[in-house]
């Protein structure tokens, strides 16, 4: 896998982490999703320590951002899916 492809994995792991971390019970996965994670979670553990904390920071600017502009606090359960 190239440096582009783990990063956008790694990446994708952190914004999903930071969605369930500031949703809790208010969010589930997919069982698709789940298996992503799990998969993922490697590729972030494997960054720097530096781009870990990059990306995380990233995710909650994301997170900020589409809670604000879709407002996922009042939404009753979100369910996030990957295709």
């Amino acid at each position: 896998m190239n440096t582009s492809d783990r990063n956008g994995r790694a990446l994708e792991y952190a914004i999903t982490l930071t969605i369930l971390n500031n949703l809790n019970s208010k969010c589930k996965l997919s069982e698709k999703t789940v298996n992503h994670q799990n998969r993922d979670k490697e590729k972030f553990t494997s960054l720097p320590p530096s781009m870990q904390s990059y990306f995380l920071s990233s995710s909650k600017t994301i997170f900020d951002w589409l809670n604000q502009n879709f407002n996922f606090i009042t939404s009753e359960t979100l369910v996030l899916t990957t295709d």
